[in-house]
């Protein structure tokens, strides 16, 4: 019995680490698209496209407005 919840703690600790090594993945995935979409901004800034600009901003407001929405939720889901 001692020797299954060994093992069984031994699990639990490989499978948060996965789980840990890929929430990280995400969040460099997320960083990097965040990175090039503020890029993306700075070009069309410096163009002066107005169609650009507008359009580069939007992406960034609605990026943040998913990064607030996913925040939300799980301040609620620890309440």
């Amino acid at each position: 019995m001692v020797k299954d919840n060994a093992e069984n703690k031994k699990d639990c600790k490989e499978e948060n680490k996965e789980k840990r090594e890929e929430m990280k993945k995400e969040h460099d995935k997320m960083r990097e698209e965040k990175k090039a979409m503020w890029k993306d901004f700075e070009k069309a800034v410096d163009s002066k496209d107005e169609k650009q600009v507008k359009s580069s901003f939007d992406k960034i407001i609605n990026s943040m407005e998913q990064s607030n929405s996913r925040l939300k939720s799980k301040i609620e889901k620890l309440s």
